[in-house]
This record gives C-alpha cells, structure tokens and sequence, in this order.
C-alpha cells in the first residue's frame, strides 16, 4: 500500500548531500528509472552553477498494514 501525497508518491526516493551535510530527502518516485533520472539532472544542474551537492537513490519498503 502506497500513502499517496505531496511527499511521499512512490517507492524510490531521491535524497541530496551538500559538502558532506546529512542527507535531505528530496522527492520520491514510482519508477527507479525516474529517480535515477532525476538524480543525474539535478546533480548536472548543480554542478553546472557552481554547487557541490550529490544526489543518491534509495528504495523505501513499505508494510502493507491491512495484510
């Protein structure tokens, strides 16, 4: 079961590390391709404009609670 909102959309979420800070959770996807995707952009992004910011993707497991 997937709590469908404004923050948590999917099961693969997409976290930034700046200059070593712990990590923020970004936004999350349905799709694996989608996050990966998603990471490269924003990481050419940031690195274009002078940012040291990363971006990792990580599987979020979720417990159906009605089983």
């Amino acid at each position: 079961m997937i709590e469908r909102n404004k923050k948590h959309y999917g099961t693969w979420a997409l976290y930034s590390d700046q200059l070593g800070k712990a990590y923020c959770h970004v936004s999350t996807y349905i799709h694996k391709e989608n996050a990966f995707k998603a990471a490269l952009e924003l990481g050419e992004h940031d690195h274009k404009n002078g940012r040291n910011t990363s971006y990792t993707v990580s599987e979020i497991p979720f417990i159906d609670c009605d089983s």
